[in-house]
């Protein structure tokens, strides 16, 4: 099972491959594809670069989907633009805000290699303001280098009233849990883990309905921020509920006979934020002190 589907699948769609109506087209090709002159292409945000005989459509419940044979996506990542060509889109899965698809990378930049996925998730006309928001959450992460969560590269108009986005990385073969894992790595995990919850915090923000990616060596990625928000400042008592159901959360991934280990990971993690110069407004850190620490 493909690892990246896990939060998918309770909502996953029935995948129906239709015929091309050729009555929706206009020379053969369909009326809502963009074909830019070769010399503008660098400068269009997206561009479909292929005829509708080679385009590829599925049936949502919440919206049709068609890419052609190449996407040619403007990205950003780490203040640092590129232009990615994209091919072979697969579905991977659908859920409440979208469909999700990969596609293999066939003109790469310095984040991306050659042959490497990325995943392009398209949302529904009532969800579009949800997935601009994973969007936004995912940029402010990683503007304040919060490790082990997935990356937005760009986010771009899909057609009237929906959006796409493009992610990376497409992980496989990876579970939800960390409780099968040798020692080695569930302390790998754990770390992990603690990292991610401390750059969250720092970067004032928090989600719910976690979905990490866990590899057999305890490697984490988190993934699927479309709940996420922003805590205000000073946080407001929406805010602080949220948060506590987010460390509660993260909490619950942790199994229980490691939580002892758990306790001394966010200990150290603390300790060397405020080494560093960094703090947790206080009635943030009460919460993250109670739930985390047992409050010490």
């Amino acid at each position: 099972m493909v690892a990246f589907l896990l939060p998918l699948l309770p909502m996953l769609a029935v995948l129906e491959r239709l015929p091309v109506d050729l009555s929706m087209t206009k020379n053969g090709v369909p009326s809502k594809t963009i074909i830019a002159p070769a010399k503008q292409q660098q400068t269009v945000t997206l561009n479909w670069l292929a005829s509708y005989n080679d385009s590829n459509y599925w049936n949502l419940p919440n919206g049709g989907v068609t890419f052609e044979k190449q996407l040619l996506i403007s990205v950003e990542e780490k203040g640092t633009k590129s232009v990615l060509r994209l091919s072979n889109p697969v579905f991977l899965g659908s859920g409440g805000s979208g469909a999700v698809f990969s596609f293999r990378v066939d003109q790469p930049n310095q984040f991306v290699h050659i042959n490497n996925q990325v995943a392009i998730k398209v949302s529904w006309k009532a969800s579009r303001s949800t997935v601009e928001n994973e969007c936004n959450i995912l940029r402010t992460l990683e503007s304040n280098n919060v490790p082990h969560v997935e990356r937005c590269l760009a986010q771009v108009p899909y057609d009237e009233g929906r959006i796409m986005i493009a992610l990376r990385p497409v992980v496989m073969d990876r579970t939800s849990s960390l409780a099968k894992l040798s020692s080695t790595a569930q302390e790998n995990a754990i770390r992990q883990v603690v990292e991610t919850t401390i750059g969250m915090l720092l970067a004032n923000v928090i989600t719910v309905d976690l979905q990490p990616l866990v590899s057999d060596t305890g490697d984490v990625l988190f993934i699927d921020f479309t709940e996420a928000k922003q805590l205000s400042s000073p946080p407001s008592a929406s805010d602080l509920n949220g948060l506590v159901g987010f460390c509660n959360e993260i909490l619950a991934l942790i199994p229980v006979e490691c939580r002892d280990k758990a306790t001394i990971l966010f200990q150290q993690a603390l300790q060397d934020m405020e080494k560093r110069g960094f703090t947790l407004e206080d009635e943030i850190y009460t919460i993250v002190d109670g739930i985390f620490l047992g409050g010490s």
